[in-house]
């Protein structure tokens, strides 16, 4: 009801306010028109809105000519409280178009097939950006050709979209794959429509029942009954299998699958391309599960049994960006666990032995934590 009055005074004041509407007075002779003040903001400019998704991020090309992002104006329609659609689509993106915008003035291109479109990422030779695009039903992989000016679909296979940033598609340093979270077909990971999503005409009418265990008997818990409705939660949103995809062919290669352990969920790319690293589903700890922690892991880009390189660390504000980086030109990385820093080489036969960086210190604080453009220090 709150909405629907809003909505109709925004109406009316609109009507009444605009450039050439007349009224009619209580002696039916004509009124008229309210002019508008100098300098007024126009109307569309202020309740029309259109913004950047939440919890997205911007491409930017090597070179610094161009930039990808995407815009959304909300359709009015999307209750946000469902965290996604039923497609499998964050509902914080209904809405979304991506745009391409040339640095050198020219008008910022929208690249966006239909449907919905975000996660935009550039290719290192910037001939081709890929974007998320539900078009065709549920989340997929599209690219946009920049000599050509079109767009395609890569792949058929449902991306795994996430809430939060981390999960946009990572580049090949050669520009000829790109590797994006698939959506698994079965088990745990796979997306399925809850009653959450799906709305309230879903959910069991009349009274229902809840159960709650007290310390005692939750240790008394079989490990058949370990996987808990938050940790199956976790899964469904989270849980992700690596996938690889020829940008010529739009073939798929599976690096590593939803089941593998630790279970994947965002990934990103080592300086040369040979690794590639990811952070796992969302683990919780103790009896109330008040704490939450992340395994990282590497795997060849060839495919292979992961290695973790380290487990439980902290989940941070952002849950994806923070907990680790690679160095920006060798195969090696840093992350930050129990406030103590730590520095791992990559070899041909996987991560090599934590160095811990700045002991003297002593304990640092889970922000920041970045290497230099150089690669000689970290932040």
């Amino acid at each position: 009801m709150t909405r629907m009055s809003i909505g109709a005074l925004l109406l009316v004041v609109g009507m009444a306010s605009a450039p050439g509407a007349q009224g009619v007075g209580a002696d039916r002779s004509p009124v008229p028109a309210a002019r508008e003040p100098a300098g007024a903001l126009a109307y569309d400019l202020a309740f029309d809105l259109h913004e950047f998704p939440w919890s997205s991020t911007i491409a930017i090309s090597r070179d610094g000519a161009r930039a990808a992002y995407a815009i959304r104006r909300s359709p009015g329609n999307v209750n946000l409280s469902n965290r996604y659609m039923p497609n499998g689509t964050p509902s914080s993106v209904v809405g979304s178009q991506v745009y391409l915008k040339n640095q050198r003035g020219a008008p910022a291109v929208v690249v966006c097939p239909g449907g919905n479109c975000w996660a935009p990422s550039l290719s290192p030779d910037g001939a081709t950006l890929v974007f998320f695009s539900d078009r065709d039903g549920p989340p997929q992989l599209w690219a946009y050709d920049l000599a050509a000016q079109r767009s395609r679909r890569l792949s058929p296979a449902r991306v795994k979209a996430k809430l939060w940033t981390g999960d946009e598609a990572q580049w090949s340093p050669d520009s000829r794959t790109v590797f994006v979270p698939m959506a698994p077909d079965s088990g745990p990971g796979a997306w399925l429509p809850t009653p959450e999503s799906a709305g309230p005409a879903s959910r069991p009418e009349g009274p229902t029942v809840s159960v709650l265990r007290g310390g005692s008997e939750e240790k008394k818990a079989t490990q058949a009954a370990a996987q808990t409705p938050r940790q199956e939660f976790y899964h469904r949103e989270n849980n992700a299998a690596i996938g690889a995809v020829d940008v010529r062919s739009g073939t798929v290669r599976i690096v590593a699958p939803a089941t593998a352990a630790p279970r994947p969920s965002v990934m990103r790319l080592s300086a040369s391309g040979r690794w590639i690293s990811y952070l796992s589903v969302f683990k919780d700890h103790g009896i109330t599960n008040q704490v939450s922690t992340v395994d990282l892991a590497v795997v060849p880009v060839g495919g292979g049994a992961p290695k973790v390189v380290a487990s439980d660390l902290p989940l941070l504000s952002d849950y994806h960006g923070r907990n680790y980086t690679w160095h920006p030109t060798e195969d090696a990385l840093v992350y930050l666990k129990d406030g103590q820093l730590w520095h791992v080489a990559m070899s041909a036969s996987g991560p090599g032995t934590p160095r811990r960086l700045g002991e003297s210190l002593g304990t640092l604080a889970p922000s920041l934590h970045w290497f230099t453009r150089d690669g000689k220090g970290v932040v």
